[in-house]
């Protein structure tokens, strides 16, 4: 689960002319499938990992020309992730790790409407990733 959101004011050209709007994103959950390949020696193991990442890309668009265009869309984006990690094997049942890792979820198609007039972008986002931990296996 995340929380990951913002928003960017920006100018714009379209066929009534110049607009101003705002793009706001929320992010709340992202999954990934992915391998590890390393090398452990004794109790270190430093490892690559990479796969297949998704999240979710809740978009609201407000765009203001001579109209006001609004839309609200929730897509599943799909893009991949690679990464570098470490662990250290404290003892038999706990380790200790680090991992750094990026994650490019693609972009989504998404639309803004008002009343018959419709414009289409795409948008989507990408993560740089830190992670410690604690583990205990049983």
């Amino acid at each position: 689960w995340t929380s990951i959101g913002g928003s960017k004011s920006a100018s714009f050209v379209v066929t009534e002319g110049t607009g101003v709007g705002t793009l706001s994103m929320r992010n709340s959950w992202q999954a990934s499938l992915r391998a590890n390949v390393g090398f452990a020696a004794d109790r270190f193991q430093i490892y690559g990992t990479g796969g297949v990442a998704f999240a979710d890309d809740r978009e609201n668009v407000y765009l203001k020309t001579t109209s006001t265009f609004t839309g609200s869309q929730t897509r599943t984006l799909t893009g991949w992730t690679l990464g570098l990690g470490a662990k250290y094997a404290i003892d038999r049942n706990w380790n200790v790790g680090a991992e750094v890792r990026y994650a490019g979820f693609g972009k989504g198609r998404y639309s803004a409407t008002n009343g018959g007039t419709t414009y289409d972008y795409s948008a989507g986002f990408s993560e740089t990733l830190a992670t410690l931990t604690l583990a205990y296996k049983f």
